[in-house]
């Protein structure tokens, strides 16, 4: 069957919605690639999650999953709890995406435990695109996506956009390096901590010394916008000594460079 895709967001889908889609895809036999726009559809909360990862778990040809659930307040960690059941169910899948945006951190309902939750169940992917900004991530959150991610052995490319998680420091930051590091697979790293103030220049060393020792990799793009203590100097420093990659871009206030 062709691609499902829902067209951009009417802010007016509810958890009915959801349940409508996921009993329409059990009448379907086949499936690779499904697409969803919920952003800003604020009455959808986690069953809605539930009754639409159920309809998606019974594929077992289904490659590709884009869901987008931007300031959709209704939806929390035992959301991505649920989810994530259904997603280890699908033996088929390659590529998983879901943008969780919040523009209001008082309204975020994801922690560490959902966070943690939701990327256990993606260890057989080879891509993983998460996009979680303004949300309630900390240190502990990145150091335990870095000990999951070393059993990723099939990950060629991984996008995360953890920005306006105030929580992240350094050592959030050295956790998430050090697993990337033993990623033998893995080709494009892609990684968005715009406003996290509390990342520093020891920061980007842990990362810059990881992505050193990654012979497969290719791709590396940053973003430090509004992260006033990480300097130009340093910026600098980082791009110069990963040149060698195919693909080198960082941005940050006092810096914007690209190299390819």
């Amino acid at each position: 069957m062709d691609p499902i895709s829902t067209p951009n967001s009417c802010g007016e889908i509810t958890n009915n919605g959801l349940i409508g889609i996921g009993e329409y895809l059990k009448k379907i036999t086949s499936l690779e690639s499904i697409r969803l726009n919920c952003e800003q559809c604020w009455r959808i909360t986690d069953y809605g999650l539930v009754c639409l990862g159920i309809g998606l778990q019974q594929f077992n040809s289904l490659r590709s999953i884009k869901l987008n659930f931007t300031d959709c307040d209704g939806i929390s960690d035992q959301g991505l709890r649920n989810l994530g059941t259904s997603l280890e169910r699908i033996t088929s899948l390659e590529s998983f995406s879901l943008t969780l945006n919040n523009g209001n951190v008082n309204y975020a309902r994801i922690s560490d435990l959902g966070f943690k939750w939701l990327v256990k169940s993606l260890a057989s992917l080879q891509s993983i695109y998460l996009s979680f900004y303004c949300q309630k991530i900390t240190d502990e959150g990145l150091k335990d996506l870095g000990e999951d991610l070393k059993g990723f052995t099939c990950l060629e490319s991984i996008f995360l956009n953890v920005g306006r998680c105030p929580d992240i420091t350094d050592e959030g930051l050295k956790g998430l390096a050090e697993g990337l590091q033993e990623l033998t697979s893995l080709q494009s790293v892609k990684l968005g901590f715009k406003n996290c103030d509390e990342l520093t220049d020891q920061g980007l060393k842990y990362l810059e010394e990881s992505l050193k020792q990654m012979t497969s990799l290719q791709s590396v793009d940053l973003t430090f916008q509004f992260c006033d203590k990480i300097t130009e100097e340093d910026l600098k420093n980082f791009c110069e000594s990963l040149k060698d990659l195919s693909y080198v871009n960082v941005y940050s206030d006092c810096f914007d460079e690209d190299y390819s």
